[in-house]
């Protein structure tokens, strides 16, 4: 199928023509051990006495006196008999502590590593994955379309996530990224493929965002170098019900003769974004066959 190119329109062009108007919208649309020693109080030593009575001893100067026990007889013992040997004997036990200290409980092992996350696929392969001309409706042809973004904004922010989304190539670290684009005629209507493989959970994060940023946005001005303007409305259209995450929108952009509608859709499918603009004017082909691309879109994502 050969290619088609838009040729470029007067200085008039967004009041007098579609197509400029067309490639405006695609522009501006753009986480122990041990234990003290034993103190058992061990029994005092007691003398020993012999079987010989003991004469008294003399009388100290002092006064005092010692006697022995009265009433001794030869061979028999005036005192306790003595508990054996010398040396002290413990009067109980204190608390025994094992020789052999505990051996602590063995730390849990780190988990295994996962299996590496799958290498990027290369430009080629998100090529193959694009939608082909073949499966559109019939006169479409493949063809490359202008680029006039406007130089101002009432919201900004708004400008730049359409125009981050269908114009300008991502800048995502590791992102890997193939478009296409069609249209049936010269004055339209267009399509536009841009599929985009992200690292693990960006590509969920990057639509999320893209749809929380442009259901805010609502009616603002557009202004070209040149001095024309437009009104630029986004209606926000909710989930599309394709792939594992989708959200649609419909853009709208009103020049003082020309009105350009675009149906914006989001898929997500793995670790891939879709990124599928249809527009026309001065409206947008049926939204039912925009879905259906869609949805064909994200049966051939990798």
């Amino acid at each position: 199928m050969s290619s088609t190119t838009p040729t470029s329109p007067p200085r008039s062009r967004v009041r007098t023509a579609a197509v400029p108007a067309l490639v405006t919208l695609l522009l501006a649309a753009a986480a122990g051990c041990g234990g003290g020693d034993r103190d058992d109080g061990a029994d005092k030593v007691r003398a020993s006495e012999s079987g010989t009575p003991v004469p008294p001893p003399p009388r100290p100067s002092g006064g005092g006196t010692a006697s022995a026990s009265p009433g001794a007889s030869p061979g028999k013992s005036t005192g306790p008999k003595p508990t054996g040997s010398g040396s002290p004997s413990p009067t109980g036990t204190g608390p025994t502590e094992s020789a052999t200290p505990p051996s602590p409980s063995p730390s849990p092992s780190p988990p295994s590593p996962g299996p590496p996350p799958p290498p990027p696929p290369s430009a080629a392969r998100l090529t193959s994955a694009l939608l082909t001309t073949g499966r559109l409706p019939a006169g479409y042809v493949r063809t490359t379309l202008p680029n006039q973004p406007p130089n101002r904004a009432g919201r900004p922010d708004c400008v730049q996530r359409l125009n981050s989304l269908e114009l300008n190539r991502t800048t995502y670290p590791g992102a890997v990224e193939s478009r296409a684009s069609w249209a049936q005629s010269r004055t339209g209507p267009y399509l536009q493929e841009v599929l985009r493989w992200y690292p693990k959970g960006a590509a969920r994060a990057q639509a999320d965002n893209a749809a929380r940023v442009l259901a805010g946005c609502g009616t603002y001005t557009l202004s070209w170098p040149d001095g024309d303007t437009a009104q630029q409305t986004v209606t926000p259209l909710g989930p599309a019900g394709i792939g594992e995450r989708s959200w649609h929108a419909k853009v709208t952009v009103k020049y003082a003769a020309v009105t350009v509608e675009e149906t914006l859709v989001l898929v997500v499918v793995r670790n891939c974004l879709i990124v599928l603009s249809h527009l026309g004017s001065p409206a947008a082909p049926a939204r039912a066959q925009t879905l259906s691309l869609a949805a064909a879109a994200a049966a051939k994502a990798p």
